[in-house]
């Protein structure tokens, strides 16, 4: 493929990508905005987190930062 090509086919799908972000930003602005504004809207039902949770998210966060 040649170099043209495959320059054309990136920035196509680069600008699919934009609207797509563009789009689902959109529709979470739409989504939020006509709902009530709580901890539970915005945390999707998560208001409460238990123990064993935050230890294995803190494993993770751990785990991540070791270099």
């Amino acid at each position: 493929m040649s170099e043209r090509k495959k320059n054309s086919n990136m920035n196509e799908r680069m600008e699919g990508e934009r609207e797509n972000v563009q789009e689902r930003q959109t529709i979470t602005e739409d989504y939020y905005s006509s709902r009530p504004k709580t901890f539970e809207t915005m945390l999707g039902g998560y208001t409460q987190v238990h123990d064993p949770d935050i230890q294995e998210s803190n494993q993770l966060i751990q785990s991540l930062f070791k270099v």
